[in-house]
C-alpha cells in the first residue's frame, strides 16, 4: 500500500464513496494544467474494478493504461472510449476536471508547487460538496518537497467544507500506485485527454500525435462537442472547470450531450484525426454491460 493519511472524523454518516484524483500538465512545456477526479461509490468499487479490468482485456491493453502511452494503439484509445461513454452515461459516476491556466494563475509564478496543491485543495472541496458523505481521495503517486502535502490538503478541505456548512467530510488522503488501481488509470486518461486538449489551443504545436488527437476528436464527439477545450456549468455531472475565474467560458460553457460514436481502427489511425467523426451511430456496444454498476442513488 501507498502513503495513508486519517483524517479527523468532522461529521460521519451519509454514504462513502472513494474518489480517485491525478494530474496532466504540470511540467513546463505544458501552458495549462489538469486535475481530474472520478467519483464512485464504495458500495460499487468491486463492481466498477471488475468493470474497468475487463475492459481492458476486451481492448487488448497491456499493462496500464496511460494517456502517455496513446500513440499508434487503437486498443488503448478504444478502452478510453468504452470508459468515457460509460460515466458519460451512468449517474452513479461523477468526473470533474479542473484546467488551470499558469499564464493567468500568479501563484504559480510564486512557488509552482504550493500553487497546485492550493487548486487541488479546490478541486477536492468541490468534489466533496457534489455528495452528502464521506470521501476517501486516492491519488496517483507523486514527488513532493513535503512528505505531509496530501495530509495538509485534506485538513484544509474539510475546513472550507465546514465553512460551507457542508454534510460531507473527506477521512483518507492516500498516495498510490496507479498500476494497482484501475479508477487512477481510468481518471489518468480523462485528466490527460481533456488536458492536452486545452494546451493545443493554447499553445501552437504543443506535444502531441495522431493517437492522441483522434482520441480527443472522438471523447468530444461522445459529449457532442467537436473539442474537448471548453468549460461546463458547475452542476454538470461530467463537469470541466476553468481556473482562475478570468479564463472561466474561454472559449464557450457548453453541456455535454451523450452520444454514441465510432470506435477506433487501425486504418483510422493511418489516415490521421478528423473532424468529421459520425456521432448518433449505434456503432460502439450499447451499454447494457454497465448494468452491474446501476443501483439506487
Amino acid at each position: 500500500m501507498g502513503q495513508q493519511f486519517l483524517l479527523p472524523n468532522v461529521i460521519g454518516g451519509g454514504e462513502r464513496f472513494v474518489v480517485f484524483a491525478d494530474e496532466s500538465g504540470t511540467t513546463a512545456k505544458y501552458p495549462c494544467y489538469g486535475i481530474g477526479t472520478l467519483i464512485v461509490p464504495e458500495s460499487r468499487l468491486a463492481r466498477f474494478n471488475a468493470f474497468v479490468e475487463t475492459k481492458l482485456r476486451e481492448h487488448g491493453v497491456v499493462g496500464e493504461a496511460k494517456f502517455k502511452k496513446v500513440g499508434t494503439s487503437h486498443g488503448l484509445i478504444n478502452f478510453a472510449l468504452d470508459m468515457w461513454r460509460a460515466v458519460l452515461n451512468h449517474p452513479a459516476a461523477r468526473f470533474a476536471v479542473m484546467v488551470v491556466h499558469k499564464g493567468l494563475y500568479r501563484k504559480w509564478h510564486e512557488g509552482e508547487e504550493e500553487a497546485f496543491y492550493v487548486t487541488y485543495t479546490y478541486q477536492l472541496r468541490y468534489v466533496a460538496g457534489l455528495r452528502k458523505g464521506s470521501f476517501d481521495v486516492v491519488i496517483d503517486n507523486r514527488s513532493d518537497s513535503e512528505e505531509s502535502r496530501p495530509e495538509v490538503m485534506g485538513i484544509v478541505s474539510n475546513h472550507m467544507l465546514r465553512g460551507l456548512k457542508s454534510d460531507s467530510e473527506i477521512v483518507r488522503v492516500s498516495k498510490e500506485d496507479s498500476k494497482f488501481f484501475p479508477g487512477l488509470q481510468v481518471v489518468d486518461m480523462f485528466t490527460g485527454a481533456v488536458t492536452h486538449s486545452h494546451a493545443a489551443r493554447l499553445k501552437a504545436g504543443c506535444d502531441t500525435n495522431d493517437g492522441k488527437r483522434i482520441l480527443i476528436e472522438r471523447m468530444a464527439a461522445a459529449g457532442g462537442w467537436d473539442d474537448l477545450c471548453y468549460d461546463t456549468l458547475p452542476k454538470s455531472p461530467t463537469n470541466i472547470w476553468h481556473f482562475p475565474t478570468e479564463w472561466r467560458g474561454q472559449p464557450r460553457t457548453r453541456a455535454f450531450v451523450p452520444r454514441d460514436v465510432q470506435f477506433v481502427t487501425p486504418d483510422d489511425l493511418s489516415r490521421g484525426p478528423r473532424r468529421a467523426v459520425p456521432a448518433g451511430r449505434a456503432t460502439a456496444p450499447a451499454l447494457s454491460d454497465l448494468s452491474a454498476l446501476r443501483g439506487r442513488r
